[in-house]
């Protein structure tokens, strides 16, 4: 992470750590998908392989794009830029809304509320696997928030 409060801007870019992993379990979801076609099973079985190795196909590659390209979080006293693999989106701190945790089966996320007319997508998903706990990016957001646009942040954690 580079920059604070004080430094601005603040750079968060995605773990690569996180990324690596993420992509070791999508590279053996396509070897078991591969192995479920070839493995001369019923028919269901290898309609079902196929469709492991496209999926985690696509996600192998979004994954080891994000490797070499990795997504980056910038925020500044005029809101903050979420880059991810293939688009670049700003937000002004009055777009949005209190940061919080959204909660997954297997992960949490940070999220946002937008403060937008009707027919907008009513949150923007900030994501996960950023350098750092998704408690502490929440954090940062909020203090962001609150400090650039007089704005108080709220609770943090939302289920």
């Amino acid at each position: 992470m580079q920059g604070d409060l004080d430094h601005p801007p603040i750079v968060i870019a995605s773990d690569e750590d996180k990324t690596a992993l993420a992509l070791l379990g999508a590279v053996a979801t396509l070897l078991l998908g591969f192995w479920e076609t070839s493995s001369g099973a019923s028919h269901h079985h290898i309609v079902q392989g196929w469709y492991l190795v496209g999926m985690s196909a696509l996600a192998a590659a979004a994954l080891g794009w994000r490797l070499f390209s990795p997504s980056r979080l910038t925020i500044g006293a005029d809101g903050f830029v979420l880059k991810t693999l293939w688009r670049s989106r700003h937000y002004g701190w009055s777009e949005v809304g209190a940061f919080y945790l959204h909660r997954s089966a297997f992960s949490q996320s940070v999220r946002c509320d937008l403060i937008a007319p009707a027919g907008v997508t009513p949150h923007v998903h900030v994501g996960n696997g950023w350098e750092g706990a998704p408690e502490d990016v929440c954090e940062i957001l909020n203090l962001a928030r609150e400090r650039w646009s007089g704005l108080r942040a709220g609770p943090a954690l939302v289920g």
